[in-house]
């Protein structure tokens, strides 16, 4: 199974590859999760920002149901 990240509206591979989720009373591992770097985190942002200064769904309430 691959992860990923998802970000406007695509998913693509965290910046600084995977890592492990661990269970603390067990020491398992439960699974793997992508892992975001600094540019994954500016990407993101630019497209939320995009989305909201762009579209209608910061002003119509009936879009976020």
């Amino acid at each position: 199974m691959s992860t990923a990240l998802l970000i406007d509206g695509k998913l693509v591979p965290g910046g600084a590859g995977e890592f492990a989720t661990i269970n603390p009373a067990t020491e398992e591992t439960l699974g793997h999760a992508a892992d975001a770097d600094a540019g994954d985190m500016d990407r993101a942002i630019a497209a939320a920002r995009t989305a909201f200064d762009g579209t209608d769904w910061s002003r119509d309430t009936a879009l976020r149901v």
